[in-house]
């Protein structure tokens, strides 16, 4: 490779003042909100979206069946409702995962969630099925560390009306910014580094730390997550674990790490975080070897995973991680590693030909920057944006203003 190339829907809504918890705790009384909360709900997001299928989820507060109608866009006006696909669940349940099958190549399609009891819409939206290898450039995001769950969202009991319109006053972390700046993107896919609720990972947190601000954004892109040391604080993970729906294409059918591919482009979504997941003899490791073989004739691989090997913040490199993988990515062409776990944007000059990024600064909080071996760093809130195709990738780093305040481009067939 000649090496990389250094480049410099709707208003992010402004931060405002923190509402005082004794106002927050009057408002929950005049909304009726008992002392206990109710289970966590959410809309629909989407999950593993691929060139012919696509699976429509969401999280209800009691069981229920649910049913999802589906047309291309272009050849479904709302009176055509009646004659779309239909898919619907056969017995009740809390956590929906509904499969649409049959769909075409890199097309528009319009869903809609019904209730089968009472034949209601409860949600609509639209997505875009994954384009094939070398038919057009592919568009993507990502971004970690993101769902700041304050425990004054828990004196408001579940989401209320009162809650959700104070939701833009007590929301101390940035990550509804994040998700309005990745929202006016079309992406085909968000990639995410993991810590995707605070503090635990708690079930009680995933409504308002992650359903809540990024409601639009997981609508319309389906988002590929791997797991960090806060997610699994809960159970090992278990609610992780319920709220996605991952292709847990491995030999242990275990959703904590996975491959998918969209276009030119092969993601490896890795678990560093349970334990023994980085053991010499982990199904993990043997899984990646033959994961990555298998994906040679991508134009670009890619890993996720939430340490990451090399560090400049405040957490320094994970040695283990650079023990166990980083030979790997290496001898198997990886050509761009994404962690999170530090909370800030570290962008490292090529080691061995692959490139290392950190991007943990998805709306909880940012550190400060302790060494200064990066290509380039900054502790700021961020997202990174991705665009590539058969020939190229390139890369931008951008702030919360849409600023891109780094960038760089990899061109296929060379190794820098």
């Amino acid at each position: 490779m000649s090496g990389p190339t250094d480049t410099a829907r709707g208003p992010v809504r402004p931060a405002r003042a923190l509402v005082p918890l004794a106002l927050l705790l009057s408002l929950q009384a005049v909304a009726g909100c008992g002392a206990q909360r109710e289970p966590y709900r959410s809309g629909p997001y989407l999950q593993q979206v691929t060139a012919h299928s696509a699976i429509v989820a969401l999280v209800d507060t009691a069981p229920r069946r649910l049913a999802v109608e589906y047309a291309p866009l272009a050849a479904s006006p709302e009176s055509s409702w009646p004659a779309a696909a239909r898919t619907a669940e056969a017995e009740p349940t809390r956590l929906h995962a509904l499969q649409l099958t049959g769909l075409e190549p890199d097309t528009v399609y319009r869903y809609r969630v019904l209730e089968l009891e009472r034949e209601r819409q409860l949600a609509a939206a639209w997505f875009r099925t994954a384009p094939l290898p070398a038919s057009r450039p592919v568009r993507f995001a990502v971004f970690g560390d993101s769902g700041r769950s304050e425990r004054v969202t828990e004196a408001l009991g579940p989401l209320s009306p009162v809650a959700d319109s104070l939701s833009g006053a007590f929301w101390p972390g940035e990550q509804h910014r994040v998700a309005a700046l990745l929202a006016r993107e079309l992406l085909d896919f968000c990639l995410h580094t993991g810590d995707v609720v605070y503090p635990t990972g708690a079930r009680r947190d995933y409504g308002p730390a992650f359903f809540r601000p990024f409601a639009g954004l997981i609508a319309t892109t389906p988002l590929y997550p791997v797991l960090g040391n806060h997610d699994v604080m809960s159970e090992d993970g278990a609610p992780w674990l319920e709220v996605f729906v991952t292709p847990a294409n491995n030999a242990e059918g275990s959703e904590r790490y996975y491959s998918f591919e969209c276009g030119d482009v092969h993601v490896a979504c890795l678990d560093v975080v349970s334990s023994h997941a980085l053991e010499r003899d982990s199904p993990q490791l043997a899984w990646l070897i033959e994961d990555l073989e298998a994906a040679q004739q991508a134009a670009w691989r890619v890993c996720v995973l939430h340490y990451p090997p090399f560090d400049d913040g405040v957490k320094g490199d994970t040695g283990r991680v650079q023990r166990m993988l980083v030979p790997i990515f290496t001898a198997l062409g990886v050509d761009v590693v994404f962690a999170g776990h530090d909370h800030a944007y570290e962008r490292f000059y090529p080691i061995d030909g692959v490139l290392y990024i950190v991007t943990g600064g998805g709306g909880n909080s940012v550190y400060p920057l302790r060494a200064s071996r990066a290509a380039y760093a900054e502790p700021v809130f961020h997202a990174v944006l991705g665009e590539a195709d058969r020939d190229r990738m390139t890369l931008r780093a951008v702030d919360l203003a849409g600023h891109t305040f780094d960038a760089v481009t990899l061109y296929r067939g060379d190794r820098f």
